[in-house]
């Protein structure tokens, strides 16, 4: 997953997933990002800590 900044496309940080991520949301509120895969699993990052 990366995380790109839209002013410019410039991929700021790209982070290791599960095979076959398949879905992707943010929660604005919480600073999360949750990604699912097509494993069954959802990972979630804390985008507080992701640089950029």
């Amino acid at each position: 997953m990366s995380k790109v900044r839209t002013s410019d496309m410039t991929v700021m940080q790209t982070v290791p997933t599960d095979a076959s991520p398949i879905g992707i949301t943010y929660a604005p509120t919480r600073k999360q990002v949750w990604v699912a895969c097509y494993g069954g699993s959802v990972i979630v990052f804390d985008d507080a800590k992701l640089k950029g």
